[in-house]
C-alpha cells in the first residue's frame, strides 16, 4: 500500500482477523491510520492475538 495512502477519520471492519491475512490486513489498516473493528470466529474470550488488540487499543 502506497506511503501517501492515510485512513485517518476511517473504520474498518475486518473478519477472520484473529490469523492469516486477515491479522495481516487489520494490522496495515491500523498501521495506516484506521480505527479496525475485528471479528474472528476462532479463539477465546481472552483473544489469540494480543499485538493486534494492543495496536488498536493505542
Amino acid at each position: 500500500m502506497s506511503e501517501s495512502v492515510r485512513f485517518e477519520d476511517k473504520v474498518v471492519i475486518i473478519t477472520g482477523a484473529g490469523g492469516g491475512l486477515g491479522r495481516a490486513h487489520a494490522l496495515l489498516f491500523a498501521s495506516q491510520g484506521a480505527k479496525v473493528l475485528v471479528n474472528d470466529l476462532g479463539g477465546s474470550a481472552q483473544g489469540r492475538a494480543p499485538t493486534l488488540r494492543r495496536l488498536i487499543e493505542w
